[in-house]
């Protein structure tokens, strides 16, 4: 008998059904052979300070180094629940293996490493790698189990524990060392994180950077004849030089020195990773990052696409057959009429865990999803398609025109053959807006030596602008490119950038939930409270350099060529190295005052004043904690909840609630989860 693991409830049900367990019992379903159980993403977490020491309870006490980092039950009745079951299936005497179904990730190995080392099972692992939820994937999966226990694995989950002890380490310390130093009693603590605090950092940086910036022009003579435009190659700060040229040349006939035409492609745009396709949804759907991951999520979990949490861009060789037979079911289906080429997103050498997000044949099929979903598989069936589509071929003309003394340049472009444009598909960094290919049309009827008489000169008068300020797609490329300058010369550099294609998202929501950064319509835009974390931390934690060289030596765990304790050392020297050079007693540190309402605390005459707690701001004493009188609000509490059972989908509290057609009982967690209980009301 075989113990299957899955990382959730519908991925456990899914893979039971495949393998023929449909005998449905109280957290597992079993039959032929296999036992399918299920964890509700993380249910073992990291030890608290205070678990390992009371002491340690207290924020005074920096730094805070574990002898051995430990591993803790989530306090959560119903992860309590469905983590006893799975200790009963382990123990069982029929049981004589394990497999790990989690996501074929480095987070996926975590949650399943965690539950084996916290329940000391022995048993044989196995390793379930899959990139889609289809059914003959899954069959095919498990005709092919890979040993768990093979340093590929072991090395995997090494490089995820390694990267959980980094961020309890750094968020940890550096939390308390700038809270203690820098917030008053009852204030609100300085959240600092690894990955987080340098994102925060592009995003201040940005916004000083538009605050500061002082509008200025430049200029540059143009001629103008039959709607061509031609331009002098510099620009002036001074309006008055490009004047005298557009005088001089003004009414002049004026002569053809030469023309150069060749003809350029613009290459299709590549498969989706989940950075791209996070960037795309946001650009064209409004999406934001964790939207478009949640999304994809979904459409994972109902067979409909790969598997979404990937950095690869491309396909193994050994699916050119089948992807290019679903390429053409596809564009059969909806009439589509291009030559596709497969070969175009095959490379071996660039798939690592996971190849590049696709559509399953489940697609060709009718199916049930909401409208967000529907969008989000639409962009990623186009590029599949568009992916495999020969380029867009224009050709490319600029001529050189004298005219009196001075010379002048034009340039334009006429579309040869469509290509992959022909989808109607746009795409920022590929292809060429219609503004450019209209441009300077008429420019390819002339030859060289052709005369203009009579030109019209101009001056073109060009303000410079400040930089946008970041969207989710933007700043998604700049934490997926930063550090790109720094690290693209070293030799064995697996990657750069900040997180990861599964992580980023995840990042992003942390900075808008800890109140660093707000969203303005598609905008990120930093609080006082995210400038000010910024202006108070060393740049020796928000630099972004630093943070990129320990994910790739996090990368380096995964392959085998750095021991994660070492690395996990270099942390804790770190920290320590920054505690160190930086902290000092609250006494020394000019601390900002906390606002006073006007009121006088009843129990012991000081002033009351605003504070910010776990939810939201609320008048306390500024004798705190001296005195620990908080004035009531004047609204009655919320009456407590009664809940009605676990979920069984992610083990939150079940709780009654109401809808259009009368009560019903559904999760507590919606709209994460949106479990609702059949048959009652």
């Amino acid at each position: 008998m075989k113990l299957v693991i899955a990382e959730k409830p519908s991925v456990g049900r899914d893979i039971a059904k495949v393998l023929g367990a449909l005998s449905n019992s109280n957290g597992y379903c079993e039959g032929n052979g296999y036992i399918c159980t299920w964890a509700f993403g993380h249910l073992v977490t990291l030890y608290d300070c205070a678990d390992y020491k009371e002491e340690w309870k207290s924020w005074k006490n920096i730094p805070v180094i574990p002898a051995e980092f430990k591993i803790k039950l989530s306090k959560n009745s119903g992860i309590k629940k469905q983590m006893s079951v799975i200790k009963k299936l382990m123990n069982r005497n029929d049981v004589t293996s394990i497999v790990c179904a989690t996501d074929a990730g480095r987070e996926g190995e975590l949650i399943f490493r965690h539950i084996y080392n916290f329940l000391k099972c022995k048993k044989p692992i196995e390793r379930l790698w899959i990139n889609s939820m289809v059914e003959e994937d899954i069959k095919k999966g498990f005709n092919n189990l890979e040993n768990g226990n093979s340093p590929k694995y072991i090395n995997l989950y090494e490089c995820a524990y390694a990267r959980e002890k980094a961020d309890w380490l750094v968020g940890m310390n550096m939390t308390r060392c700038f809270s203690n130093m820098h917030c008053a009693y009852g204030e609100k603590p300085l959240s600092i994180g690894r990955v987080q605090t340098p994102t925060l950092k592009m995003i201040v940086d940005r916004e000083k950077e538009i605050k500061s910036f002082v509008k200025n022009y430049y200029y540059k003579a143009q001629i103008i004849y039959d709607d061509i435009v031609a331009e002098y190659d510099t620009k002036f700060e001074n309006k008055a030089e490009a004047e005298l040229i557009a005088e001089a040349v003004d009414g002049t006939n004026s002569i053809i020195q030469s023309v150069k035409k060749e003809t350029k492609r613009k290459k299709a745009p590549m498969l989706f990773d989940i950075t791209s396709l996070q960037k795309e949804c946001n650009k064209h759907l409004g999406l934001n990052a964790q939207k478009t991951l949640d999304i994809a999520q979904s459409l994972y979990e109902k067979k409909l696409i790969t598997y979404p949490r990937t950095d690869s861009k491309f396909l193994n060789a050994s699916m050119e057959n089948d992807t290019h037979e679903l390429a053409e079911r596809i564009c059969n289906q909806r009439n589509i009429d291009i030559i596709l080429n497969p070969k175009a997103v095959i490379d071996d050498t660039k798939v690592s865990d996971h190849h590049a997000i696709i559509p399953t044949v489940k697609t060709l099929n009718k199916f049930s999803i909401t409208e967000e979903e529907n969008n989000v598989l639409e962009m990623i069936m186009l590029r599949f398609i568009v992916a495999m589509s020969p380029d867009m071929l224009y050709e490319h003309i600029t001529a050189t025109i004298k005219a009196g003394q001075y010379i002048f340049k034009a340039n334009a472009n006429c579309t040869v053959s469509h290509g992959w444009k022909a989808l109607d598909f746009e795409d920022g960094t590929s292809s060429i807006s219609d503004d450019k290919l209209n441009k300077n049309i008429n420019l390819f009827s002339y030859k060289e030596n052709n005369v203009w008489n009579n030109v019209k000169s101009n001056v073109n008068s060009i303000e410079t602008k400040p930089k946008q300020r970041f969207t989710d797609d933007t700043l998604l490329t700049a934490m997926e490119n930063a550090g790109l300058k720094d690290f693209k010369n070293i030799d064995g550099i697996e990657r750069v950038g900040l997180g990861t294609g599964a992580t980023r998202a995840a990042i992003i929501e942390v900075l808008l939930d800890r109140g660093y950064v707000e969203r303005k319509k598609k905008n990120l835009v930093p609080t006082e409270r995210g400038i000010k974390l910024i202006d108070i931390v060393p740049n020796e934690i928000s630099d972004v350099s630093m943070t990129i060289s320990w994910e790739e030596q996090i990368a380096e765990i995964k392959n085998g060529n750095v021991k994660s304790d070492v690395f996990v050392k270099h942390i804790e020297d770190y920290v320590c190295d920054v505690i160190k050079n930086n902290y000092k007693q609250k006494d020394s540190v000019v601390r900002k005052e906390l606002e006073k309402t006007g009121n006088i605390c009843p129990e012991c005459g000081s002033a009351l004043v605003i504070r910010q707690g776990k939810y939201g701001a609320f008048e306390g004493c500024s004798n705190y904690p001296k005195c620990k009188y908080i004035k009531k609000k004047e609204k009655d509490q919320q009456p407590a909840v009664k809940t009605k059972g676990i979920c069984p989908e992610c083990g939150s509290a079940l709780i009654e609630k109401k809808g259009r057609f009368g009560s019903f009982i559904g999760c507590s967690n919606y709209p994460k989860c949106k479990y609702i209980k059949k048959g009652n009301k």
